[in-house]
């Protein structure tokens, strides 16, 4: 190969630096040798690079062209460089997590956040899940960490839990729909009758399962919450909510509240890991998920 990352680094302090004395100076070399190296480039490429007419060391066209090629080099080499220490070290290209979609993604944006203060050069992959879908991707290696698994955990003894917390659920309808109005208690028989709104499983090896369903009732599926909260605010079905997704749109009015006799009124999730499969980056998502006041601001969301 006739360019070397070498050459391709002297050229661009040459550049920035604007003189050959500066860039030697920068680099901890004589003038002479930067010379050397130049001219060995431009007689191996059989091109001029600089133009030394000046007093500044000045690129040709074809100059500019092997710079800005180089460049893109010279960021892939360092780049290399940082992705060997970080594996030496212990710590991961990318991690994956999968989060149950009864906590808003903005509930976790503090925990990135100081994650990429720490360490900047991981990637992090983020899904959202449903119902069992967490347990999927876990179990199917889709992710390293699962949050907000529910506590009916499948039988495998390579799995380690800890508690997250519990979220308060409530049945709700739209301010025009026909139950809006009915006071007091609302029987099965009742909520048979209406159309629920459901959010899809997301998962791909289980048994899709479903939650707040009565047998033989309606069913209008959709894919995310966000989805299914328009839904019910449409009036097209019922449906039962995380008291904070649905709390901004009781306290406008325009979702209302009703006592029904099938209420989850309390779902428990846990975060759930392959303790043989963690590197220093799951590590640390694992002890801040350990800690209940970190726990808590992802419920509570604040």
């Amino acid at each position: 190969m006739k360019i070397s990352l070498e050459a391709l680094k002297t050229l661009e302090t040459i550049e920035r630096c604007g003189t050959f004395a500066l860039a030697a100076e920068e680099l901890h070399r004589v003038p002479s040798a930067l010379t050397y190296t130049i001219n060995a480039l431009e007689t191996q490429l059989e091109v001029k690079i600089f133009d030394r007419k000046g007093h500044r060391a000045k690129l040709t066209a074809v100059g500019k062209q092997i710079l800005e090629e180089g460049k893109k080099l010279l960021l892939a080499a360092e780049q290399l460089e940082k992705n060997v220490k970080r594996y030496q070290s212990g710590w991961e290209e990318i991690i994956t997590i999968a989060y149950d979609q009864v906590f808003p993604f903005s509930h976790f944006l503090f925990l990135i956040e100081a994650f990429y203060k720490e360490c900047p050069g991981v990637e992090l992959k983020w899904t959202g899940e449903v119902l069992g879908g967490g347990w999927d991707a876990l179990l199917s290696n889709r992710a390293m960490i699962a949050i907000g698994v529910s506590n009916d955990l499948p039988m495998r003894e390579n799995i380690q839990v800890t508690h997250l917390g519990d979220i308060e659920f409530v049945f709700v309808v739209s301010q025009h729909h026909p139950l809006a109005a009915k006071r007091g208690h609302i029987d099965n028989e009742v909520i048979e009758k209406q159309r629920i709104v459901a959010v899809a499983d997301t998962s791909r090896g289980f048994l899709p399962r479903t939650s707040g369903i009565l047998p033989g009732q309606k069913t209008l599926t959709v894919s995310t919450f966000e989805e299914k909260i328009t839904a019910i605010l449409s009036g097209i079905g019922v449906g039962y909510l995380p008291l904070h997704m649905a709390w901004p749109y009781i306290q406008a009015g325009k979702m209302v509240i009703k006592e029904v006799s099938k209420l989850k009124s309390i779902g428990t999730f846990s975060v759930a890991w392959h303790p043989r499969q963690t590197g220093k980056g799951t590590q640390w998502f694992i002890k801040k998920l350990s800690d209940k006041k970190i726990c808590k601001k992802i419920i509570e969301g604040k």
